[in-house]
């Protein structure tokens, strides 16, 4: 008996009966794609739900290191099981899953060294066990399958799959988990899955237990501190599991550092900033990942600030979205209790750049899911329920491998049906936000079929005939809109309360669009819209005020109401109040059409035409292109009127009737245009 490996020894029960577990595990293949990845977010979630002290942030550490072999013989009896499975099922399927592991574990036998990655907690409580007890969380986690033992309900795991997560990590799929609770009680024992197989003519489990000889069948944990090989007696509170079996050459060590790195980056950003996560490094070096220099390791690890591929890739501008939340006018926060869910908050930030794709996540801040949506508004989205209600909830939605929501994953019915309203109240949130910051919240679109006739109509033919017979309207889709292109028709829902972002295929005959504007008088919220609920304005916000706020979309009056009658100053980007100038400004009732032409340079100018019922002499006004499903903020590159600054065109002098402007945007790009002139 080895003095460091004491009494520890491989235990294969004999199998009675039952279905034979064969070479291929279905729980595996859950978390094989991407076996780093996985670990960490089985890891870290397990350590966050057994959190001691929620005022200090858990700290996870991950090291890599090793073991002299020979100091552990009957550990590397693992391998007589490795072969008889081989014997047992005799085909390819065996041959293929158990001979690099055999090849694995002879060589690091040979070389004196076996490496492994160990995962440590610290201000958590330790796994505490209890003989007969199922509802422990050391028998939950090493000694079954399928049993999730969380203290709190709204914790993380709710399949007790996630233990396979460490197996696929490890080449020879052995796991070593030790630790010691809050109570003072020491638990060792290691697990190691591999398939039915036979030895000395007795059929065998295909879980193994690494544990003292002398308990016989009973498969229990070492509970004795003094009876737990030393290296893997754990000196302070909390679980270190020793994931065996790692590439330790220096390009797997680099691949494995990288992978680990992105993936606490990608997953647990929310927690590191909310000081909830701390994460320790000590694989190749040592360094420490928190909440004052993630955003400095998140650009080494992502140089581009943007998440521009086709599915969720790039965390950074998310993660901007969540802790900048008052740097400026574009990053908002929403806040509402809905029935189901209790208290749901929406971090959004508003960029053209945007991919238009929400992250979700629930305490404690993992990111769950990401969905893209297939319009262009141009946003950054993050939703979070840290409410225990919600969280009870949410949690029976996720799949085994917690990286999506689905009311169907609930078997019980009553969960099946809070579940459902779940989804339900998600959509609807996300909906109200989105209306509320890129369309007018008191905007209610009318559908008329065949109504677009109508409305590409120029409201005067010397407005066309001044474009040299050139002219294309841009206020309908009929012969300013070149819709094809895009293979799109022109459509409109009725959007009485808030657009969907759900996509939803069209259907009937050809739509045009009217939308009116309805004014309010007194008080109005920040975005014009009512409802229940908090919004949290960024500093150079207003919150509206009293006034008219009266007129018509695209095409007709351009002052629509979208914030009351008067307008703060604050409100109006790139413009600053002068010396004696008003802090807040009032909508001029105006008509306007535009019209686009290819300029000689590339690109197309815009003439805006704009008729005003009197003159001003400092008029403000707001540019925005509609897009398919919204108006977007193109910054405007010239004028030949007043003073361009993004949006913005300032100084301009109005007189009464009619006005031409001339404007080019940065994109070159022909737009249909809505304005919003101010003085």
């Amino acid at each position: 008996m080895s003095k460091a490996e004491k009494k520890c020894r491989w235990n294969f029960a004999p199998r009675v009966g039952g279905i034979d577990q064969g070479p291929n595990e279905a729980m595996g293949d859950i978390f094989k794609k991407l076996p780093y990845q996985a670990l960490v977010r089985e890891a870290i979630q397990n350590s966050l739900d057994a959190a001691k002290n929620d005022d200090e942030p858990v700290i996870v550490t991950f090291k890599r290191s090793s073991v002299d072999t020979h100091n552990y013989p009957m550990l590397f009896q693992l391998s007589k099981h490795m072969k008889a499975c081989i014997s047992f099922w005799k085909n390819d399927d065996a041959k293929k899953r158990f001979e690099p592991m055999l090849e694995y574990i002879e060589a690091a036998w040979n070389s004196d060294k076996i490496h492994y990655l160990e995962i440590s907690d610290e201000n958590t409580t330790g796994m505490a066990y209890r003989k007969g007890s199922t509802s422990s969380p050391f028998y939950a986690f090493v000694k079954s399958i399928g049993n999730s033992v969380k203290q709190n309900t709204s914790k993380g795991g709710s399949h007790g799959f996630g233990k396979a997560a460490y197996f696929n990590a490890s080449r020879i799929r052995t796991v070593l988990i030790s630790s010691l609770t809050d109570k003072g009680q020491y638990v060792f024992e290691g697990v190691s899955g591999l398939c039915t197989h036979e030895i000395d003519g007795k059929k065998r489990e295909h879980y193994g237990f690494y544990t003292d000889a002398s308990f016989g069948d009973s498969e229990d944990p070492i509970t004795n501190k003094e009876d737990i090989p030393v290296r893997f007696v754990r000196k302070e509170i909390g679980t270190s599991a020793f994931v065996l079996g790692v590439d330790y050459s220096d390009r797997g060590t680099e691949r494995m550092k990288r992978r680990i790195l992105e993936s606490v980056i990608t997953n647990f950003w929310g927690a590191i900033i909310d000081r909830k996560l701390e994460i320790q490094f000590a694989i190749d070096q040592k360094y420490t990942l928190n909440a004052d220099n993630i955003f400095d390791w998140a650009e080494r690890c992502f140089p581009e600030p943007e998440d521009t591929k086709s599915y969720f890739s790039n965390p950074r501008p998310y993660m901007d979205t969540f802790a900048n939340v008052d740097k400026d006018f574009n990053h908002m926060r929403f806040e509402k209790s809905m029935p189901t869910l209790g208290k749901v908050e929406l971090y959004l930030t508003r960029t053209k750049s945007g991919s238009d794709t929400f992250i979700m996540m629930r305490s404690p801040l993992m990111m769950v899911k990401s969905q893209r949506n297939r319009t262009n508004y141009g946003f950054y989205g993050v939703f979070v329920c840290r409410d225990p209600k919600g969280n009870a909830i949410l949690r029976t939605m996720e799949d085994a491998s917690h990286s999506d929501w689905n009311y169907r994953q609930c078997d019980d019915k009553n969960d099946r049906e809070k579940a459902k309203k779940a989804e339900e109240e998600i959509k609807e949130f996300l909906d109200e936000c989105i209306a509320k910051v890129f369309r007018n919240g008191n905007a209610t679109s009318l559908t008329f079929g065949g109504l677009e006739e109508f409305l590409t109509i120029p409201s005067s033919l010397d407005d066309e005939e001044e474009f040299g017979g050139e002219t294309e309207s841009e206020s309908g889709d009929g012969n300013g809109e070149r819709m094809d292109n895009e293979n799109t028709e022109p459509t409109t829902d009725i959007e009485e309360d808030a657009p969907d972002t759900t996509p939803t295929d069209d259907t009937g005959g050809n739509v045009g669009k009217v939308i009116v504007y309805e004014g309010t008088n007194g008080t109005s919220s920040p975005d014009g819209g009512e409802g229940e609920g908090e919004f949290t304005p960024k500093s150079g916000e207003s919150g509206g005020g009293s006034g008219n706020g009266e007129g018509q979309g695209q095409g007709g009056n351009g002052n629509g109401g979208s914030r009351g009658g008067y307008v703060g100053s604050d409100d109006i980007p790139g413009y600053a109040p002068g010396d004696g100038e008003p802090s807040r400004r009032t909508r001029l009732n105006v008509r306007y059409r535009s019209f686009a032409q290819a300029a000689s340079g590339g690109g197309f100018l815009h003439r805006l035409i704009i008729h005003s019922n009197r003159a001003s002499d400092n008029a403000i006004i707001q540019v925005y292109c509609a897009g398919e499903f919204s108006d977007e903020v193109i910054p405007i590159k010239s004028t030949d009127k007043g003073i361009c600054s993004e949006n913005v065109i300032t100084n301009v002098k109005l007189q009464e009737g009619r006005n031409v402007i001339n404007i080019t945007f940065d994109d070159d790009m022909r737009h249909s245009i809505r304005l919003y002139v101010n003085e």
